[in-house]
């Protein structure tokens, strides 16, 4: 608990410092657990099996794009959607092995600057896979996941380099769900009417 006080506190102590914006857009490309998940069980199902083979062709990054709204200095809740493609055969037919990713991201801001942002990040969403499953038996069947899944994780690391006033390079650092290290860009904006400097109403009236 003192660890997450310290950080808020610290958060907001620099908030100030930041460019002022209320969106964050980021569009990244990843390395996944699924990527390792998927070579294992090719791998350890060819080991064993004498009649049939699977063939891992193809492995694409997974490819998302986050919109992130601002509640405050510090706290901050990210919106994921997600896809990744691994070309998988079965006895020389396409079995898939695409999915889809779905997830809600609460966000705190732990050190901010003008041009550099340090950060963690809980997750909380589902994957939803297309894979051709009837071409297996039963016990290997269980050894992909099912069509919907859920997942919860965490990111330990999470920087924001930006470049200018809006645009930046993010990179991630994740466990416990798809992503595991990720690198993109991302673009910060401000929605809606500008906040007002402090003494700016002041003078508005005095004119």
């Amino acid at each position: 608990m003192r660890v997450w006080v310290a950080f808020l506190s610290a958060g907001l102590s620099c908030g100030l410092y930041g460019q002022v914006y209320n969106r964050l857009l980021t569009f990244k490309a990843s390395y996944t657990a699924v990527q390792l998940d998927q070579q294992n069980i090719v791998s350890g199902f060819n080991d064993t099996s004498e009649f049939h083979h699977f063939e891992l062709v193809t492995q694409m990054p997974y490819l998302a794009y986050n919109h992130e709204v601002l509640l405050g200095n510090v706290l901050s809740v990210t919106g994921n959607i997600g896809w990744q493609y691994l070309n998988v055969f079965y006895d020389h037919k396409p079995f898939g092995t695409q999915f889809f990713a779905l997830s809600l991201e609460p966000k705190l801001c732990v050190f901010q600057r003008k041009k550099f942002e340090y950060y963690f990040k809980l997750k909380a969403g589902v994957t939803v896979w297309t894979h051709k499953k009837d071409l297996v038996d039963g016990p290997t069947r269980r050894l992909f996941p099912d069509r919907v899944n859920l997942f919860t994780g965490i990111t330990l690391a999470g920087m924001n380099l930006f470049l200018n006033d809006n645009w930046g390079i993010n990179c991630e650092l994740s466990i416990l769900s798809p992503e595991m290290v990720s690198l993109g860009m991302c673009y910060r904006f401000w929605r809606g009417d500008l906040p007002k400097i402090q003494g700016e109403e002041e003078e508005e009236e005095k004119k």
